[in-house]
């Protein structure tokens, strides 16, 4: 049966076009979860949406639309039978501060000595690892926010649950905290910030995102071959930058400290610089682990960063609504590398 989403944007119609014989003859999916609803439900959210046009004696619209995941049908091309792939997802990185693509600080020389390697300027569709990570993995129209909440509301499922669905294995170690959106790759795994923070508080060591490259191995050793998808997501450049690194990639000096609650802006783009340069080694120890599999690596990051610049803006950090964000906020890189044996 057509499976319809109900929303707030896009073609709008009004209630009285909601017609009984449309929810008699199709299932209604809720957007986000993609919980199927009873007819009872749908005519508790319609009194609902009458209530509050009543309360804020607004007009209410409602979108209805094809789900467009049962509309379109995937296919695997041959020779896939084996096949590694694995998305590095970066936190608050900009293209424009790494040496791959042409800045003067050297904060990817590990990343420009690959050869087996393409570097893209891209631009996020979000300034929130939210709502970036709703909208980053799904085809233009699968993704729109709800005006009345500000919250994403995605009409698809994402391209991890697709390659599942393809017969792809999903795992994902991550030093975030996401769980809606690991939820939403219908990965067969996934561990997550806390779990790895338990481990580590009983020793005293920070987090930092070369905690992932070990699950990341054992993960690798316990599936030599097969289909597989492997996400890691990082906590990257995240403000407080001097905490997202071990002291020996304080490079460009002077760095603002972790800790420090003020600091000139240039110690704090320094500070950032230090933490794109670890990301660099935790993306070259990545590719070690990958040489001698057919593996393809896609990197890139949920969103920009502002660094008080005049592309940013002229202050710092990131979230500014995108309608209004400066372009720095949107600014990310998208590098690909392929190992010998998958370009073979």
């Amino acid at each position: 049966r057509p499976v319809f989403t109900i929303g707030y944007i896009g073609r709008l119609v009004p209630e009285k076009a909601i017609r009984a014989d449309l929810v008699q003859a199709a299932s209604i999916d809720a957007g986000c979860w993609g919980r199927p609803l009873s007819r009872e439900s749908v005519r508790l959210l319609l009194f609902r949406e009458h209530l509050r046009r009543v309360v804020s004696r607004e007009r209410p619209v409602l979108h209805v639309a094809w789900h467009q995941f049962f509309s379109f049908h995937y296919s695997l091309p041959g020779h896939t039978d084996d096949v590694l792939l694995v998305f590095v997802l970066g936190e608050s990185a900009r293209y424009d501060h790494m040496s791959l693509f042409g800045y003067p600080n050297d904060t990817t020389p590990r990343l420009s000595k690959e050869s087996a390697i393409v570097a893209f300027r891209g631009q996020s569709c979000d300034t929130l690892t939210k709502a970036a990570l709703a909208c980053m993995f799904v085809r233009p129209g699968g993704y729109i926010t709800d005006p009345i909440r500000g919250v994403p509301v995605v009409r698809e499922r994402n391209v991890f649950w697709v390659l599942k669905a393809l017969g792809f294995a999903v795992d994902i170690f991550s030093t975030q905290a996401e769980v809606g959106f690991y939820l939403s790759t219908g990965s067969d795994h996934y561990k997550f910030r806390e779990t790895y923070a338990s481990g580590l508080r009983s020793l005293g060591a920070p987090l930092y995102d070369d905690v992932l490259l070990p699950d990341l191995a054992d993960s690798l050793a316990r599936h030599p071959r097969g289909r597989r998808v492997e996400i890691l997501h990082l906590m990257g450049s995240h403000y407080s930058y001097a905490a997202r690194y071990p002291r020996e990639f304080d490079r460009f000096q002077p760095s603002c400290p972790e800790g420090v609650r003020w600091c000139p802006d240039d110690q704090q783009r320094n500070a950032y610089d230090n933490s794109v340069l670890y990301t660099d080694s935790v993306l070259s120890m990545v590719i070690e682990q990958l040489r001698n599999r057919k593996a393809l690596l896609i990197y890139t990051s949920d969103h920009g960063e502002s660094l008080g610049d005049v592309e940013g803006g002229g202050f710092f950090l990131h979230g500014t609504p995108k309608d209004r964000a400066p372009i720095a906020q949107r600014k990310v890189p998208f590098v690909v590398w392929a190992s010998e044996p998958w370009l073979a």
